[in-house]
């Protein structure tokens, strides 16, 4: 009897060692998500800072035309080319399908495209 108890007890030592050991290992692989959990969300939070700090890419604002002939020949390339970037960038849209990486070159062709206009 004596030895089937220790036999038990010997057993129960194991699994008492094993487990302590499989807790470790889970508690450390814990702190190790929440540290990579916590560098994605600074990740984040600073790219959404920067995007939501960029301006809208548009061509400034033309002096209001005052009716003089004299200033007619620069100010309407001028407010020619404001409408024609922003009527573009307000009707370029992303398609549900369609990569951010696509999206964004064809964002940029069209910027140039303008711009080459100018």
């Amino acid at each position: 009897m004596k030895t089937s108890l220790t036999a038990l007890h010997q057993e129960f030592e194991s699994t008492i060692q094993k487990l302590h050991s499989q807790n470790q290992q889970l508690q450390a692989e814990c702190q190790s998500l929440q540290a990579e959990c916590q560098s994605l969300q600074t990740a984040l939070n600073s790219s959404q800072s920067q995007f939501q700090s960029r301006l809208k890419p548009s061509l400034p604002d033309p002096e209001k035309f005052t009716g003089q002939t004299l200033k007619f020949d620069t100010w309407l390339p001028s407010i020619k080319a404001k409408l024609r970037v922003e009527d573009k960038l307000h009707s370029l849209k992303q398609v549900s399908d369609e990569s951010l990486a696509v999206y964004i070159t064809k964002f940029e062709r069209i910027l140039y495209e303008a711009r080459a206009q100018d």
